[in-house]
């Protein structure tokens, strides 16, 4: 894994991502020990790494923590691969003010009380 380099800049002139990113590359096509590496592939996945966000969640409780190892496993994933899943879930789901709204803007008729209660009578007295 790369150094985290946490200066906007660290050499003039190269972002910190571009740096993370050469050290990365050059690590790993060292350490691959074959010439034949896939450099592009190589720095792709470098690339994605250093440009990824980091969250730090500290106190989480021990029970918790245990509970998300036992659940990452089950899933065949490590522990970050399980949690950036479940964020990305988390994320993608909507909340429920946003479901209301949703529902509140594609509404286009307008129903009188009466009607509705009308309605729910005849559905009780013939289900």
């Amino acid at each position: 894994m790369a150094p985290q380099i946490t200066a906007e800049r660290s050499v003039v002139g190269h972002s910190a991502a571009e740096l993370s990113v050469e050290w990365c590359v050059s690590s790993l096509i060292r350490s691959a020990g074959r010439p034949a590496v896939d450099e592009r592939a190589v720095e792709a996945q470098c690339m994605q790494n250093a440009c990824m966000t980091t969250v730090v969640v500290r106190d989480v409780p021990e029970d918790v923590h245990r509970r998300l190892q036992e659940l990452a496993k089950a899933a065949g994933q490590s522990l970050q691969q399980f949690l950036s899943g479940e964020l990305a879930r988390l994320a993608a789901t909507p909340t429920m003010r946003e479901v209301l709204d949703r529902i509140e803007a594609h509404v286009t008729g307008h129903f009188e009380v009466e009607d509705v209660l009308t309605a729910l009578e005849g559905e009780r007295r013939h289900p």
